[in-house]
């Protein structure tokens, strides 16, 4: 799986375009789903932090550090949220 796949299914997950995700705006639903797919290319893709944040349109790699682990904890307080990281594995 690369990265425009993983966004691609974000994108679907969240019900937004794709180019939404990496556009750096601050909606929080739009957030929500930037950090969930910075969460799958770390782990679904063992991307590294510098090639997540370029991807996502993050400053640099500490972003993308910030990113995942709120992803993380976020889905371990709601399931809908976990639910949805789930979704974005699962897909075929």
């Amino acid at each position: 799986m690369n990265t425009q796949q993983i966004i691609a299914r974000v994108a679907v997950v969240f019900g937004v375009e794709p180019a939404q995700i990496n556009a750096g705006n601050r909606a929080p639903r739009l957030v929500e789903a930037r950090q969930a797919a910075a969460f799958a290319l770390r782990y679904q893709c063992d991307q590294s932090y510098a090639d997540i944040a370029a991807a996502l349109g993050y400053r640099d790699h500490t972003t993308a550090v910030w990113a995942v682990q709120a992803a993380g904890r976020r889905a371990k307080i709601r399931p809908d949220y976990s639910d949805k990281i789930a979704q974005i594995g699962a897909m075929v």
